[in-house]
């Protein structure tokens, strides 16, 4: 009989993510056990708005348990992933994803702690040359000049820069990554959010041909590939 390996899903909001759980499932065929952790799980909104982005905060969107978004600030939300991560090591995860493509390097834990960040930097290097052009899509106007500067940074030429809610309004962002011509002429386009689904690379195949990268897929491809399922 197989024993399921039992992964730690880290929201940067509340949980559940029923929305999280299915897309990723279809990729892992019952391979793993998902165990949801959030940072904002627990807290109410008056503790939640404590964390909102203060002026100059580098920001992040995310989710509630009752589907409302909401932005919190980057660097203070740090300690409260981390208490996730400790909450999801007690119940005997054997691996941590963390659902956000922010970068969290003081993250630690006694297992290892995938950073979708660092998955989506390596795919992206591994096949698209440096100097090749490319379009990004964000989920917040304050981390425009962030990817710009970071995708540069790799060597890499921004077209264009389009921001969007991962969660409502996706075919019109769609019809707009459609009709620029600075994305339909880029060379590949990256959805910098983990919060995107794997609907966003069919729904764009109809007007882009070129190299599509979501890092809720490449997470969820990277572990079905190297984390086989345990005898028991």
């Amino acid at each position: 009989m197989k024993q399921q390996v039992r992964v730690g899903l880290i929201t940067i909001g509340q949980t559940p993510r029923p929305d999280l759980v299915s897309d990723l499932s279809q990729f892992w065929n019952n391979q793993f056990e998902i165990i949801q952790e959030g940072a904002l799980d627990g807290l109410d909104d008056s503790e939640i708005a404590l964390l909102e982005p203060a002026a100059g905060e580098s920001d992040l969107i995310t989710r509630l348990a009752d589907g409302r978004a909401v932005y919190v600030s980057h660097h203070r939300l740090t300690p409260y992933i981390q208490a996730a991560i400790e909450r999801a090591c007690k119940k005997g995860v054997s691996i941590a994803i963390i659902a956000c493509t922010g970068g969290f390097d003081s993250l630690q834990a006694a297992v290892p702690i995938i950073q979708p960040s660092h998955v989506l930097e390596h795919a992206v290097t591994a096949i698209l040359e440096r100097g090749k052009s490319v379009a990004l899509i964000v989920p917040t106007e304050g981390q425009v000049q962030e990817a710009k500067d970071r995708w540069s940074e790799r060597g890499y030429l921004v077209n264009a820069v389009h921001v969007a809610s991962p969660y409502e309004g996706k075919l019109e962002l769609i019809h707009r990554l459609s009709g620029d011509k600075q994305v339909t002429l880029a060379d590949s386009v990256i959805y910098d959010c983990f919060a995107f689904g794997p609907d966003y690379i069919t729904d764009l195949s109809g007007t882009y041909r070129g190299p599509t990268f979501v890092p809720r897929v490449l997470v969820a491809k990277l572990l079905a590939g190297i984390f086989p399922q345990l005898e028991q």
